[in-house]
């Protein structure tokens, strides 16, 4: 299936379950202001297609293992977004904890990126099959 089609298959799924709650529970209206445009900008485009775009395109270049390891580094991403912008503070644990989380996305990575499996990778899919009559050595 085509990677926009997809995308476009999993927003419209995403919105036939959410907008009715959202009618339903809240109170329909919105500040047209230019900062509210901009911040809609980013998370329809930037956060949804940009980033859903990016997650299909990993995923059918084969690396689901990679882009499993990289929901890890969301909360990270996130804390030092918010320390960034708007100047949360970050305690000595969590930044720990980044780093430990961080350390193990890279080892995780690393792991599937191993001499073995590049070269596996790279022979074609018949080749590194068995033979339905040729025993297990």
């Amino acid at each position: 299936m085509d990677l926009r089609t997809n995308a476009a298959l999993q927003f419209l799924g995403a919105a036939v379950v959410t907008a009715p709650v959202m009618v339903l529970t809240e109170e329909v209206a919105f500040d047209a202001s230019w900062q509210a445009w901009a911040v809609l900008a980013w998370a329809v485009l930037g956060l949804s297609v940009g980033a859903i775009s990016l997650l299909l395109l990993m995923i059918r270049r084969g690396a689901v293992a990679g882009v499993a390891s990289l929901f890890y580094l969301v909360p990270s991403a996130v804390a030092v977004l918010a320390f960034l912008l708007f100047g949360e503070r970050l305690s000595p644990v969590q930044v720990l904890g980044m780093a430990v989380t961080a350390a193990g996305v890279a080892v995780a990575s690393q792991a599937e990126t191993s001499p073995r499996d590049a070269r596996a990778a790279s022979q074609p899919a018949a080749g590194r099959l068995r033979p339905a009559n040729r025993p297990l050595s």
